[in-house]
Formats: C-alpha cells, sequence, structure tokens
C-alpha cells in the first residue's frame, strides 16, 4: 500500500514529535532478492480538536539531512496507514543494502508532525547454495535406471544435472536410465539467489554389459514368389530377448512391427533382411522375394470381319498388361501398330493374328476369321472395284468386249466426303487414263461418270476427276486436303455423251482433258495436289441420289505410266 503527503502540510502547525518508533519484527520473503521488513511504533499525541488521522511512513537507502525535521523528500519511497494501525509491512527490499526510515503523523485538516527519529536496518545477503547429491545405486548391468536425490544446501530455487552420457535433467530428483555400458561422471549445478555452485562425482555410475547373449535372427516369408502385385506375409520366428528390430524390404521401405504384410507391386528380385538387437548386439537373416510381371493376355476386335474385295478391315487391341504387339494380317501383310487396319484385295479366308507382349512375357495368339468374297462380276486384272463411303446401295461392274459397265449410287463425289463406285487399279508416280463415257443413265443432272487418281480408298481423301454429267457437261473437280472442300472448274457446258476425258498426273501436277473425237483435246484445267506415290487410278460413278444405281458403259480405257 502506498500514499502520497501533500506538500501543503508543511504549512500547518506542526505536533510534537511521535514517543519512539521501534522495529518489531523483520522478515524475508521467498523471492529471490527482494526482503522484507516490518515496523511497528507508539502512537502520536493528539488533542481532542485534532485527532490523528493517518501516519505515512518514509525510506529510502540514503540518510535525511539533520536539519529536516517535517519533510520527507529526502526519502524515495513513502506508504500511508490509517491512524488505528500501528504497524506497516515493506515489501521488495534488495538483499545486503542499508535501508533508513522515519515515520510522520497528520490530521483530518492536513495537519502534519515533525518526522520521528531515523531508524536505519541492513538487510541480509543471500549466501551461496552447496551442491551435493546421492544415486540409489551406482553400480549395475545395462540397462540400468539410477535414482538421483539432491541434498544441496542453501537457498536454491533451480537444479541442472549432467549425467555423462550427453543428456541432462533440470528436475530435482530425476530418474536415469543408463542403455550403455561405461563409466559415467555426474555432476550437479545448484542455483539460488545468492549464485550457483557444482559438486561432481567423477566416475560416479559404473555400468556393465548384461550377461544375456544377443538375439538370433530368423524370420518365415510366404510366398517368397508369384507375380506382381504379390502380397507377402513376413513374421519374426527370432529367438532370444529382443530390444529392437529392424525390417528392411528391399524396396526402401521399412517397418518394426513383428508381423509385416507387404505387397510388391513391381517386377524384380527384392532381398528382404531383419535385424534384432538387444544391449549385448544385433543379428540379420536375409530371404529373397522373386516376383514376376504379369504375363498379358492377347484379345481384340476387328470391323468388319466379311465383306468384297477389297476389304478394309479395321483391327482394335484390346490385350491387357501388353507394351508391344505383333499382327499377321493372313494375308501375307503385317503390322506392328497398337490398332493397325489392313485391305485385303482378294477373295479367301484369312486368319489375322495378334501376339501381345509385355514386362510378363509374350501372350498366347489370339486369331480372327476374315472372309472376303470376290466380285460379284468379273473385272480382268489388275482391276477392283469397291464401293466408297456411305452409297447405300451396292455398286457393281463387269467387262466384255473391251467395254465396261458400271452400276453405282452415292449421294456425290463432292465436298469433304464422296460417296460413289469405283473401279480401279494401283498406280505409282505419273501417269496417264483415258476414256470414252459411252453412256450414262440421267439419275440426276448432276451424276458423274469419268476418270479419277485418288489417294486412297477412304470417302475423304485426296483427289482429281474429269467426269462427264447429264445436263452439266465436263466437271473438272478434286480436293486438294484430305478432309478439305472440293473444287470445281467446268469443261464443255454442252458436252454429251459418248464423250472423251482424260486426266494427267505429273508429280503433283493435275491436269483434266476434253475431248469430242478422243483425237483433239482442249485442256478444262489443272491443280497442284500434294498426292503420295503410290496412288489409285480407275473409273468413278456416282447416281447423285443414294436411292438408285445409275448405269453407266465406258470403253477405249487406256492408263499409261510414265
Amino acid at each position: 500500500m502506498s500514499a502520497t503527503v501533500s506538500r501543503s502540510m508543511l504549512l500547518k502547525p506542526i505536533w510534537r514529535l511521535l514517543a519512539w518508533v521501534s522495529v518489531l519484527s523483520v522478515l524475508f520473503t521467498a523471492q529471490a532478492f527482494a526482503a522484507q521488513i516490518k515496523l511497528g511504533w507508539n502512537p502520536s499525541y493528539s488533542s481532542s480538536a485534532n485527532p490523528v488521522a493517518g501516519y505515512v511512513v518514509y525510506y529510502g537507502t540514503s540518510p535525511r539531512p539533520l536539519s529536516e525535521t517535517s519533510s520527507g523528500d529526502a526519502y524515495s519511497s513513502h506508504v500511508k496507514v490509517s491512524t488505528d494501525v500501528l504497524t506497516a509491512t515493506i515489501d521488495g527490499l534488495e538483499d545486503g543494502k542499508t535501508y533508513y526510515f522515519a515515520i510522520q503523523a497528520y490530521d483530518s485538516a492536513t495537519n502534519v508532525s515533525n518526522l520521528s527519529e531515523e531508524f536505519s536496518y541492513t538487510t541480509a545477503a543471500f549466501a551461496v547454495p552447496s551442491a551435493s547429491f546421492s544415486a540409489n545405486t551406482t553400480s549395475g548391468v545395462a540397462p540400468l535406471t539410477v535414482t538421483f536425490a539432491n541434498s544441496s544446501t542453501g537457498n536454491v530455487t533451480g537444479w541442472l544435472w549432467n549425467f555423462g552420457d550427453g543428456t541432462t535433467s533440470a528436475d530435482k530428483n530425476p530418474s536415469k536410465a543408463y542403455s550403455n555400458a561405461g563409466t559415467y561422471t555426474v555432476s550437479l549445478t545448484a542455483t539460488g539467489p545468492g549464485g550457483s555452485n557444482t559438486a561432481t562425482k567423477t566416475g560416479y555410475i559404473s555400468v556393465s554389459k548384461p550377461t544375456t547373449p544377443a538375439p538370433s535372427a530368423s524370420f518365415n516369408a510366404t510366398p517368397t514368389s508369384g507375380v506382381a502385385s504379390l502380397v507377402v506375409t513376413l513374421i519374426d520366428t527370432s529367438t532370444g530377448i529382443i530390444a529392437s528390430r529392424l525390417w528392411d524390404l528391399g524396396d526402401g521401405t521399412t517397418s518394426t512391427t513383428p508381423k509385416v504384410s507387404k505387397t510388391y507391386s513391381a517386377a524384380g528380385t527384392y532381398a528382404v533382411k531383419l535385424t534384432v538387437t538387444n544391449a549385448s548386439g544385433s543379428t540379420t537373416t536375409t530371404k529373397t522375394i522373386s516376383v514376376t510381371a504379369i504375363a498379358p493376355v492377347a484379345n481384340f476386335s476387328a470391323t468388319p470381319t466379311s465383306g468384297t474385295a477389297p476389304l478394309k478391315v479395321e483391327f482394335s487391341d484390346s490385350s491387357t498388361n501388353a507394351t508391344s504387339w505383333s499382327w499377321n494380317f493372313g494375308d501375307g501383310n503385317t503390322s506392328t501398330l497398337q490398332n493397325p487396319s489392313n485391305t485385303y484385295l482378294k477373295a479367301g479366308t484369312f486368319t489375322a493374328s495378334l501376339i501381345a507382349s509385355g514386362p510378363g512375357g509374350a501372350s498366347t495368339v489370339k486369331t480372327v476369321t476374315i472372309t472376303v468374297k470376290a466380285d460379284n462380276t468379273v473385272l480382268p486384272a489388275p482391276w477392283l472395284q469397291k464401293d466408297i463411303g456411305a452409297v447405300n446401295l451396292a455398286g457393281s461392274a463387269g467387262y466384255t468386249n473391251g467395254a465396261y459397265t458400271i452400276k453405282g449410287a452415292g449421294t456425290d463425289i463432292w465436298g469433304k466426303s464422296d460417296s460413289f463406285h469405283f473401279v480401279y487399279q494401283s498406280l505409282t508416280g505419273d501417269g496417264t487414263i483415258v476414256a470414252r463415257v459411252s453412256s450414262l443413265t440421267n439419275t440426276n443432272g448432276w451424276a458423274k461418270s469419268g476418270v479419277m487418281i485418288r489417294e486412297s480408298l477412304d470417302s475423304n481423301a485426296r483427289h482429281a476427276m474429269v467426269a462427264l454429267t447429264p445436263s452439266y457437261g465436263v466437271a473438272f473437280q478434286h480436293r486438294a486436303v484430305t478432309a478439305g472442300l472440293s473444287t470445281h472448274t467446268a469443261g464443255a457446258v454442252a458436252a454429251k455423251a459418248p464423250y472423251w476425258v482424260k486426266l494427267v498426273r505429273s508429280g503433283n501436277m493435275f491436269t483434266a482433258y476434253q475431248s469430242a473425237n478422243g483425237t483433239t483435246w482442249t485442256k478444262v484445267g489443272s491443280a497442284t495436289i500434294n498426292m503420295i506415290t503410290n496412288v489409285y487410278v480407275g473409273l468413278a460413278l456416282t447416281s447423285h441420289n443414294a436411292t438408285v444405281l445409275n448405269t453407266t458403259t465406258l470403253n477405249n480405257v487406256v492408263i499409261t505410266r510414265n
């Protein structure tokens, strides 16, 4: 508690001095460097008109001047107590210092008395503690547990133990387990308000090796071989006293449990090690786990599996665990693509097979039968025929006395995709085809019969064509980009069957010609088309009407290979 005495009190009449001041007791708290003193004094004389209202206790570390009798300004601190209390407790004094005290009375009208006689007191200084300790045992077999008992004297507020093996403790009475054999020096540092003191006992704890032998490592592994993902159960069957165990599972993973269930997902050879340990040492044993990859299983589908030559069949792989494929289409052609296609050019029954291979080996052979029928009308070799695109009605072709009679449907040869009947043979490099369109049914004004050079038998292939139409004469049409739009160049608009058409390929340049007599030729147009070297050349017919077949006859057909 504290109070402030107004300096205006000094202007009032003062009473006589207090009769005496006495030190009733001196106490010290448990806090470090914080002494406490308790003062007591006789009551001050007062009259009934001006009774004492209370007292002010002044104190500090310097005495007041002898000339100062009424002011407490010379002191650094003060506390105020009421009139019915004749004692004061002063806290927070520093240890080992001399303090000076004086008391002054005051009434309710703020009149103050002179200061009492000055009293001095020197607080005690704390002594440095004396560190000391003992142990319940100082020797034994590892692992040895030792309980240490602090017996330090003096004012001690903290303890720091060093057990000699690199470990420490701040407990007052710690317990320490020594796992390894050896001799250990133990020290205790006791700290208090007066400072620190260390007690050291050299070679105090002696720990010897146990007489128990090191354990013998062994384990069971079930199974020890198989295909990925292989689940192996490992059970520790080691003998002896085991303090710890460590599994090295051979793939970078570890475990410390007695039983392990381990899945090996990848093929390989794994060295599984078990190490068991106690205070006497450790032993290790090893077993080998062999994991093989899952063998692939070949499987595929073919679409279609039957049709008329030339028949293009798409093969779709559905094998499992395969990384490479070996196809034999049964017609002398092979492939290593995962999803290839093959065009059967001749009639017959063909066995297509697939061998799928992977890390687990090669599969058994998977086969599918492909049935290819001959054309329903005979064409001389090397001519072939095929409906290109979605024609709705199947086309056909025949050859008699130098004339080719073709029947075909289809919506058109135009736009981004074609629909027509094609009588063709292969062409490598440059060449020319000439034909005389002797007749053409008028199934639509844009029905087309003529000569064509085509990059592939796909409906959206690049091509060039010179054709005769029932209503619009000669047309030179071509597609320069696969699945691109077609381009039209008009020839003789009034041309009617019979009429001659010619198409020439020279590198990537395609030129169209027309003639009324097959002798005098007029150029219709030309176009640059970047076709591959091996293409198809032949006769094309579209009815431009998906619901009916158009019939055309072409003769004087000549193919010149440059």
